[in-house]
């Protein structure tokens, strides 16, 4: 019994093996999940029949089919591509089957849609730019930096302006080309890298037909007569499809009509025809409606429409249902929400994602001056300015304002102008300038007095103010080079450490309470000898000549130069400031005889000469005696107000007159007996 079972099974097997062999097709089709059935449809179009062969069932000899079709897919199990006429539609592989170097199979895609050159001519390939998703639709191609050279190309890449192509979009290899994997073609080769088949042109479908048929001549029929009925399946017909496809556990079936040779060859052979259902194709995704459907997207990269400015999501990701959306953003980062007003704060909300948005808040202050409220008594303060966090806050102040304003600091005095200095706040003040009125008259110095001793001088001064001019300070100087600041009520200052027998010049003003200055006052004092001590000093006054003498009025006589002589006589003009004291003693004489200059020997007792003439526009005066001043130097008087003492010489002291005729009555006897010879006596 068993050995009768075992026979039975083995009966089967063998009958199903002939049913392998006769059921072998044309085009060995190998694919790992997904079918091309443009591919299918054109081999049944030029009556080749196509066995869909999974990765995994590929079987070692493929030698009993005209060619052997490979689609895209990343085909891992290795096919000995070289032994069998070939068609390559595949991106994966190109490295492994000695297509191309390390680099592999390249790929280029268009914003137009894309044409491959044959012969110089351009031929259009795609019907659209974009596939239904989206992406831009690419055709394969072998660089021909990469490419295997012994491969010939039939069809190149779009061209540049220059004219070059990239390489080969339809590349043919003949027996004994040695590929770059090192083994040899032994049936001829095609790879066809125009892999959308879905918007092929008819151009591009002839391209591929010229392909197929440079692997396989599929236009030369088999020359096969026979008698019989059928000797074969075919004979009695092609099978094919009827019916609808139908979807089964997510793959499709259709409904095959075959066609059975009974006893063939022989005469008694008839044919017999059945349908089944025959798995068609395995659906990777799902089945629907007789036909194997992909999900729009499984995931995020599914949905890449190249298009920075949107955000792509897929929606229902491995489902029937599932769908792309692309989003456009509204901003990646708060700049691009700039609306250019300053008031306000622009941020982006969810930067990069379709959920961005623009955001425009009002800034409530950008410094602490936005925020005043004209409330004097608070300090005003912008926090987190220039933001829309920003807030004004009003605190108030413990300190004490001295003023608002120029008003406020009013003093009721006409002669002084009023300030409110930092005005509102805590460091205001007020200031008080007194208005100075340069037309004031000035106070005048009116007497100026000197008294020496051997090492010092000291000045005695007093004023008499012609208006209600206060004073402010005295100052006095020796040489008009530096300046001492005496207080209002100092009527005299010392000079010591002077030296003996040295002549200097004195200089004294008076400041009023505006800052006022009146005119310099200078007096010309000698310091005594080391055996001379006489008990009183000069006066001198507006710039004229001091002497010796009680502390009355020093107002001085001032005399113009002696005007020319004529006749023997010469005459001058003598007088002294208006408003100042008359001056004490006559008048200078206006008029003289024109007689010349003569030295004048005074005794030391004799000091009330007055020794302060300093302009040589008076009468000069000589003093040689060795005890008396030298003041026959240039002492000119530069100063507006001046005031000079006089002396007439010759009426005040009229024994002086005697001196001068007697010098000159000495002189005339002098040169009268010097040229006459001297009588020497003998003894």
């Amino acid at each position: 019994m068993k050995k009768k079972l075992l026979n039975i099974l083995c009966f089967f097997c063998l009958i199903f093996a002939v049913n392998s062999v006769i059921a072998s097709g044309d085009v060995a089709y190998i694919y790992k999940s997904k079918v091309d059935y443009n591919i299918i449809n054109y081999f049944n179009d030029i009556n080749l029949k196509t066995d869909l062969i999974k990765e995994n069932n590929v079987p070692n000899d493929l030698s009993s089919y005209k060619l052997v079709y490979v689609g895209d897919e990343n085909i891992l199990k290795d096919i000995n591509i070289e032994k069998y006429p070939s068609v390559i539609t595949n991106y994966y592989i190109g490295r492994r089957i000695g297509l191309t170097d390390d680099d592999g199979i390249s790929l280029l895609g268009s914003l137009k849609p894309l044409k491959v050159k044959v012969n110089n001519k351009e031929i259009l390939v795609y019907t659209a730019v974009k596939d239904k998703r989206g992406y831009v639709l690419p055709y394969y191609f072998l660089d021909d930096s990469n490419k295997a050279k012994v491969l010939k190309k039939y069809a190149g890449t779009l061209s540049t302006s220059s004219g070059y192509d990239f390489g080969d979009v339809i590349s043919y290899g003949k027996e004994g080309d040695v590929l770059d994997n090192g083994r040899a073609l032994e049936q001829p080769l095609c790879f066809f890298g125009i892999v959308k088949s879905d918007y092929w042109t008819d151009d591009a479908k002839k391209l591929f037909g010229e392909c197929v048929k440079y692997v396989y001549d599929y236009s030369v029929p088999i020359n096969d007569t026979n008698e019989s009925i059928c000797k074969i399946n075919s004979d009695c017909g092609e099978s094919k499809i009827i019916g609808n496809s139908v979807c089964i556990n997510n793959s499709v079936y259709k409904n095959i009509l075959s066609y059975n040779c009974n006893n063939p060859n022989t005469l008694s052979s008839f044919c017999t025809n059945k349908t089944k259902l025959q798995l068609s194709e395995e659906c990777s995704d799902y089945c629907e409606n007789g036909y194997c459907n992909y999900f729009e997207c499984e995931k995020i990269d599914d949905c890449n429409d190249n298009n920075p400015n949107t955000e792509d999501t897929c929606i229902n990701p491995s489902t029937k249902q599932s769908s792309c959306s692309f989003i456009s953003i509204s901003c990646f980062d708060s700049s691009l929400c700039n609306d250019n007003n300053p008031n306000t704060e622009d941020t982006c909300i969810s930067p990069g994602t379709g959920d961005s948005e623009c955001k425009h808040e009002i800034i409530k202050c950008l410094n602490d001056l936005a925020c005043n409220d004209n409330n004097p008594n608070t300090e005003d303060t912008c926090i987190t300015p220039g933001t829309s966090l920003s807030t004004c806050t009003h605190t108030t102040l413990l300190i004490t304002i001295a003023c608002y304003n120029n008003s406020g600091c009013n003093d009721n005095n006409p002669n002084t102008e009023d300030k409110c200095i930092s005005p509102g706040t805590g460091d205001s003040e007020c200031k008080h300038e007194t208005i100075i009125d340069y037309n004031l008259s000035l106070i005048n110095v009116v007497h100026i007095s000197a008294s020496a001793t051997t090492n010092s001088v000291t000045l005695s001064f007093s004023t008499e103010p012609d208006n209600s001019s206060l004073i402010k300070n005295f100052e006095v100087s020796k040489g008009n080079v530096f300046w001492d600041v005496l207080g209002p009520n100092i009527s005299s200052y010392t000079y010591s450490e002077l030296t003996p027998s040295t002549d200097y010049i004195f200089f004294a003003r008076v400041v009023d309470i505006n800052d006022v200055y009146s005119d310099a006052f200078n007096l010309s004092a000698r310091t005594l000898d080391l055996a001379v001590n006489p008990p009183s000093g000069g006066s001198g006054g507006g710039g004229g000549a001091g002497g010796i003498g009680g502390s009355v009025c020093t107002t001085k006589w001032a005399c113009g130069e002696w005007g020319e002589c004529i006749n023997g006589k010469q005459t001058r003009n003598c007088s002294y400031p208006i408003n100042f004291c008359e001056p004490i003693g006559d008048k200078p004489k206006n008029i003289q005889e024109c007689i010349p200059k003569v030295t004048i020997v005074s005794d030391t007792a004799s000091y009330d000469a007055a020794y302060n003439i300093s302009d040589k526009k008076t009468n000069e005066y000589e003093f040689t005696d060795s005890q008396e001043p030298n003041l026959n130097e240039d002492k000119k008087n530069t100063f507006p107000i001046t005031g000079a003492a006089i002396l007439d010489a010759t009426l005040k002291y009229p024994w002086i007159g005697l001196i001068i005729l007697a010098i000159i009555a000495g002189i005339y006897l002098y040169y009268k007996n010097k040229g006459k010879p001297r009588i020497k006596k003998h003894r």
